[in-house]
């Protein structure tokens, strides 16, 4: 029988950061089988819960066959290798500190066990100094999202925009511009729900934020900026890949749920069709907040060749019950039927910023699904 090179790599993962992931990375590289192991300790404490971690690293896993994510606590590491018949723990040093204070535990690990070797990696500058605590130290500021963001997976900052509240200013400015007298707190706390119900890996609170950092990039070419703010937030409120209509779902709750807030009919009726507009099918585009809002969905395609292959395999994750062949025939047909417009964007400011990115990335992925 193969043997086996089994390494832990350990932590508590409150939050993981993509230093965690770069580790994750190269141990699988190094190793057959890797397991990924939260150490709880009941005397921390700690911003995420152990289901909560454990959740994020697994969303993370997802796309890697040799890996397994557990959790232990009141336990010494070199034991928990022992436990799960480790050989080998894996460790990352960022700094002499770090270095110091891993060499004294690999030292007492080998007194415990000499069987059980530690592996230490350091990783790349640009991610050297990222840390659990440096992200959580950040969390509260004005802009914070937009900071930690390039400093965590998208999953881990969709749980930190769940756990803070993140999204509440924008919700609380557009009630404020509305002149409405209360905030509507049900219909706020419905809608976050949908948007974090279930297996969202990408149309979830992160696609909100995003949207919004974008509105208000391009708030000088936005006609009725209180429609646009609306629209986002209803816009992707039903993703149903299998039953289909989203769009005009989702289109329909917003007029109910704006008809209840007490809105006038022609705000009503701007969002409902700025909803409709993000449907492939839907060839009704007319004025430029419409065109605009349409093109704000495919942002995506033009952002670097890394990002919109992350995007697509968020989108995969979230249409698993689809079986491959019924995706690839779906995406495919929305992809090419994307490639085959005049122009891909249908504003003129958007064709201009993304259109050659976003021809390049969708002749690279179709390509890539026609080979499957």
């Amino acid at each position: 029988m193969k043997y086996e090179k089994k390494a832990v790599y350990a932590g508590s993962f409150d939050p993981i950061t993509n230093g965690h992931v770069w580790m994750i990375k190269q141990g699988l590289k190094l190793f057959d089988k890797l397991v990924v192991a939260i150490g709880d300790n009941p005397h921390k404490q700690y911003t995420f819960s152990i289901p909560e971690r454990i959740s994020m690293l697994k969303k993370i896993a997802k796309e890697y066959q040799n890996i397994e994510v557990d959790a232990f606590n009141n336990k010494f590491l070199v034991k928990y290798a022992q436990s799960i018949n480790a050989k080998y723990i894996l460790r990352g040093i960022r700094s002499q500190v770090d270095y110091e204070f891993e060499r004294g535990m690999r030292h007492i690990n080998s007194d415990i066990d000499s069987n059980i070797n530690t592996v230490f990696l350091m990783p790349p500058r640009e991610i050297t100094e990222i840390s659990s605590s440096l992200v959580k130290g950040l969390i509260g500021s004005q802009g914070w999202m937009e900071v930690i963001e390039k400093y965590v997976p998208r999953n881990v900052l969709n749980n930190f925009i769940i756990h803070y509240d993140g999204m509440r200013r924008y919700w609380r400015e557009l009630i404020k511009d509305l002149g409405l007298n209360f905030e509507h707190e049900d219909l706020y706390r419905e809608i976050i729900s949908m948007y974090t119900a279930g297996d969202r890996y990408y149309h979830n609170l992160v696609h909100l934020f995003r949207l919004f950092t974008h509105a208000e990039k391009f708030r000088e070419h936005i006609e009725d900026f209180n429609s646009f703010r609306l629209a986002i937030w209803f816009h992707d409120v039903i993703i149903d890949y299998k039953g289909g209509n989203s769009e005009l779902r989702s289109a329909e709750f917003a007029k109910k749920s704006l008809k209840n807030m007490g809105l006038k009919d022609d705000i009503i009726d701007n969002v409902y069709n700025l909803i409709l507009s993000t449907s492939l099918d839907n060839i009704k585009r007319q004025g430029s907040d419409v065109l605009l809002f349409s093109d704000f969905e495919f942002i995506v395609l033009g952002r670097s060749y890394k990002d919109f292959l992350d995007f697509e395999k968020d989108c995969r994750y979230e249409c698993l019950s689809l079986s491959d062949k019924e995706y690839k025939k779906i995406r495919l047909k929305e992809l090419e039927k994307i490639r085959a417009r005049e122009n891909i964007y249908y504003s003129d400011l958007f064709q201009k910023l993304y259109s050659e990115k976003a021809k390049a990335n969708l002749n690279i992925l179709i390509r890539k699904l026609k080979s499957i």
